[in-house]
């Protein structure tokens, strides 16, 4: 199912097993001229707090939500998670290079406590520029010329 519409304002009758997110990245950050991808890159429309509730209120008690953020705003995102009773399950760290920082984190929360917490990382692409194995592997059913 494909809502396009403000998810605080949806009134589903079912609960979800599954929802996967890509909320705005950015908070109190520099903008940039176009305001649609401000709408889209920030959180000014849907905070942090925001998502945590509808996640809350539409995810069965066996239910998983799949959130990619950058490491600053993840972290912050755990902490409301944890406070809403979820748990982090495993955690996927996103990296252009072996050398690089941490561009992005994709978590895997839910209410119940896995005995296991998996940490991976997956570099885009090695030193000399091309993609890794990995990331190819990953990524070939959606990119059309890898």
């Amino acid at each position: 199912m494909v809502v396009n519409e403000d998810i605080r304002a949806c009134s589903f009758d079912a609960t979800f097993d599954l929802i996967v997110s890509n909320p705005p990245f950015y908070h109190n950050d520099l903008q940039r001229s176009d305001p649609a991808q401000n709408l889209a890159m920030h959180g000014s429309e849907l905070s942090l707090e925001d998502l945590v509730i509808v996640l809350n209120r539409l995810l069965t008690e066996d239910g998983r939500a799949i959130l990619l953020l950058p490491p600053h705003r993840s972290e912050i995102l755990s902490g409301l998670m944890k406070k809403a009773g979820f748990f982090e399950n495993s955690a996927l760290a996103v990296r252009h290079t072996r050398n690089h920082r941490v561009l992005r984190k994709v978590i895997v929360f839910s209410r119940k406590k896995e005995d296991v917490h998996e940490e991976e990382s997956l570099d885009i692409r090695e030193s000399h520029g091309v993609y890794t194995d990995a990331f190819i592997e990953l990524m070939k059913p959606y990119y059309l010329f890898l």
